[in-house]
């Protein structure tokens, strides 16, 4: 794992956009088809977003940001959260040890929550997030979607 900085902007859409177009071939509306600097960017300058490589190819990466304002309004001094967790087709599987190492990373902060999000018609993904110990908080109405909550401790 590395730290992604603003000139691994490319490569991150890229992995992002993969994962999005095989999400949509499957009618699941989780991420847009195409993403702006807008969703990528911010995190990138602020050293949130990570990149993992597999012989010396990148095969995923992962956001971690201490606060989440648009989906978990208000501040929590003990949570971390996860965003844009994503792999290469290649490295399907991977998914968990990027989830389970941004659990290591929030940990490794302080904190002892771990919360994430998803399209709440995503069921797939959602008994995903369960099975790797996620609790449903709830379900939140987010412009014209439903978002779904979802929280773990750790630590």
């Amino acid at each position: 794992m590395r730290r992604a900085h603003v000139g691994d902007l490319e490569v991150v859409r890229s992995v992002l956009e993969e994962a999005s177009a095989w999400l949509l071939a499957r009618g699941i509306e989780q991420w847009p088809a195409r993403w702006g600097d807008e969703w990528i960017v911010p995190a990138l300058s602020e050293g949130e977003t990570w990149l993992a490589a597999d012989g010396g190819e990148v095969v995923g990466t992962i956001t971690l940001q201490s606060r989440d304002d648009l989906v978990w309004p208000g501040e929590s001094p003990v949570a971390g959260y996860v965003h844009r967790l994503a792999v290469r087709r290649g490295a399907a599987g991977r998914g968990a040890d990027l989830l389970t190492w941004g659990e290591h990373q929030v940990v490794a902060a302080g904190r002892t929550l771990v919360r994430l999000d998803c399209w709440g018609g995503n069921a797939r993904l959602r008994a995903y997030y369960e099975a790797a110990g996620y609790r449903h908080v709830d379900d939140v109405s987010e412009h014209t979607w439903t978002v779904s909550r979802y929280e773990k401790r750790v630590g």
